[in-house]
């Protein structure tokens, strides 16, 4: 299942969302243009300037978490997904499975961020960077296109790198509707099991 929507109407054409979902993904959310959804998501509340708290904002302050503060692509396609989604993980805790893609507009910038040079900073090479999440979890990264994919354990970001992408699985998008959304929801309603969510949820 694919729920998406369109508010930006962009003049010019937009990366595609499905390149860059792979298509073994069980939940994923995916924004393009953080800057420009802010704006456009203010303009439905005129009168209310305080009731939302900036998606931009709070992406910074998740990303602060794992030390990015350069180099960020407010214009590029976020997303998180979910891959692999099954009980027992959802026993353990889900946000270790979650696969973060953060673009970049600097590649020099965005590797500085890791201690990493440009040339170590290549496509598909995973890194393991030690106690980087709060001073006591590990990070693993990666870099595709121009985004780094950020991960908590190793296995879900190797099983994001070496799965197709999602459009070429998809069956109908005859006018590009879905690649070319602004916020984008895909729920893999086969494999995703309530059952198993609500009896997490109750943890």
């Amino acid at each position: 299942m694919i729920a998406s929507a369109n508010l930006l109407q962009a003049e010019e054409p937009p990366e595609r969302f499905l390149e860059s979902i792979p298509s073994t993904s069980q939940l994923s959310l995916s924004l393009r243009n953080i800057e420009n959804l802010d704006r456009t998501l203010q303009k439905l509340e005129p009168d209310r300037p305080g009731w939302r708290f900036p998606l931009k904002t709070a992406l910074s302050f998740v990303l602060s978490h794992v030390k990015v503060h350069q180099g960020v692509n407010w214009e590029g396609n976020f997303s998180a997904t979910l891959l692999d989604w099954n009980e027992k993980q959802l026993r353990e805790d889900a946000l270790q499975h979650l696969v973060l893609r953060v673009p970049f507009d600097n590649v020099g910038l965005m590797a500085g961020n890791f201690d990493l040079k440009p040339e170590e900073f290549t496509e598909n090479r995973i890194h393991h960077l030690p106690k980087r999440v709060g001073n006591s979890d590990d990070l693993y990264l990666s870099r595709r296109d121009r985004s780094v994919l950020l991960c908590l354990k190793k296995e879900p970001l190797e099983s994001y790198l070496e799965a197709a992408p999602l459009r070429p699985a998809l069956t109908t998008d005859p006018d590009d509707r879905l690649s070319s959304s602004d916020i984008l929801l895909q729920v893999n309603v086969q494999d995703f099991q309530p059952d198993d969510f609500e009896a997490y949820m109750k943890r």
